[in-house]
């Protein structure tokens, strides 16, 4: 009679694993994944981010439309020739104006608006811009960031489509736009925003 803890077939290799190979298949795939999950998050990053690129690109040449048509820009993101606003949730003033739309939620928002600023500091004495902002996440977390482009009556108070990033708190430069977009370690900061030309 058999014992118990002879094998069935003498003479042939178990087929089952040790422990320690189990162990071995773990470890590497922790290794991996621990690899593979920080390129995969700053790869959707980046995806998103392309995405509202494109959106703010679309609604700056929308926008310098307007001005040809109007001789001023506008405040009112739904009165540019461009169909953004069904993709977004958004809140109208009493007066029908859109200037801020946003869709999805922390990490995954993307938030657009535009506002228009006259001297408070930081743009030239008696400047007047109208500035177009994208963000993804939250705006007013560090280290966050986007694309914006700012729009004047002449080119000192212009900005061209720029890689954005918020930094009103400690947060260390080029947190979003050179370590996540991969852009040149060169920028303007004005208030709480860098700005990084690509």
């Amino acid at each position: 009679m058999n014992k118990i803890y002879q094998k069935s077939f003498p003479g042939e290799k178990n087929a089952g694993f040790t422990l320690i190979e189990l162990l071995v298949v773990v470890l590497i795939i922790g290794i991996l994944s621990a690899i593979a999950l920080p390129q995969y998050t700053k790869a959707v990053k980046r995806t998103r981010a392309a995405e509202v690129k494109m959106l703010i690109k679309k609604l700056g040449e929308a926008e310098e439309a307007y001005f040809l048509a109007n001789g001023t820009y506008t405040l009112c993101l739904n009165e540019l020739d461009v169909d953004i606003l069904s993709a977004f949730s958004y809140q109208s003033n009493g007066d029908e104006c859109v200037s801020n739309i946003s869709k999805g939620k922390g990490d995954e928002k993307i938030q657009i608006w535009i506002g228009r600023y006259v001297d408070n500091g930081w743009l030239d004495k008696g400047a007047t811009n109208w500035t177009l902002v994208g963000y993804l996440g939250n705006y007013l977390f560090s280290g966050n960031g986007g694309y914006a482009m700012r729009f004047g009556f002449d080119d000192s108070q212009r900005e061209p489509l720029s890689c954005i990033e918020y930094a009103c708190h400690v947060v260390k430069e080029g947190s979003f736009c050179h370590e996540m977009m991969g852009l040149p370690f060169s920028f303007k900061q004005r208030g709480c925003e860098r700005f990084y030309r690509e």
